[in-house]
Parts: C-alpha cells; sequence; structure tokens
C-alpha cells in the first residue's frame, strides 16, 4: 500500500469495437488506467468503482501496486487493511509515548504518611 499522485488518467466501460466490457459471468465493469508521478510513463491498470470514480489528475490517492510480468496493476485498499495499519501506527506512537515517560520518570520518593494521614 502506499500513496501516488495521478498524472494521467483513462477510463471506459467500451472495448476498442464499442461493445460494453464484461466480465466472464457477464457483469458490466469499467477499465481504469492512470499514470503516477511515483511510476513515471507507465500505466497502472486496474477497475473502476464507486470509490475510485471520483479521482482526477493530481489527486493523491492509496493503493496497492502489483507487477504482472511487465505490466503494472492497482487495487483499492481493503477498508480491513487500512484500519490495521492506522492501529498499528497508533500503537507505535502510544509506545514511544510511554517510553518517553518512563525514560524521564524515576522511582517516586513518597514520603512516609503520618500518623494522622494513616487510615487505620
Amino acid at each position: 500500500m502506499g500513496k501516488v499522485i495521478i498524472t494521467k488518467i483513462y477510463r471506459s466501460s467500451k472495448d476498442k469495437k464499442g461493445n460494453l466490457l464484461v466480465t466472464q459471468d457477464g457483469r458490466e465493469y469499467t477499465r481504469l488506467a492512470i499514470k503516477t508521478k511515483e511510476y513515471g510513463d507507465r500505466y497502472l491498470s486496474g477497475f473502476g468503482n464507486e470509490k475510485n470514480a471520483s479521482w482526477k489528475v493530481g489527486d493523491t490517492v492509496e493503493i496497492t501496486v502489483e507487477e504482472s510480468g511487465q505490466y503494472l496493476n492497482f487495487s483499492m485498499p481493503k477498508e480491513k487493511d487500512l484500519l490495521l495499519e492506522r492501529v498499528e501506527k497508533l500503537e507505535n506512537e502510544v509506545k514511544a509515548i510511554w517510553d518517553k515517560i518512563y525514560e524521564a520518570k524515576e522511582e517516586p520518593d513518597f514520603p512516609e504518611p503520618t500518623e494522622e494521614e494513616q487510615p487505620f
């Protein structure tokens, strides 16, 4: 998973002959190809969906990229993966804060309670 900046975008729901693109089981789909700052002149291919329908040139988006031979394919990160990444980041931040707190602290020096302060 990583963030990329879109430099070019191409969407199509039809093939070169003008026929609708359909999966083997007959569902229509949209082909989405993007170029990004990070991958230069190489197109990344994926599928259009409601989450990427508003993408435009200049947008910074988070995708997962896989190399398949000479081609680059991208997919949208799953919500679960995004949440796990966020939780891991938060855990690391909390650990760093606790480490700083414990490094700075010495054993507290509590005075012995006086006879009036003792509960029993």
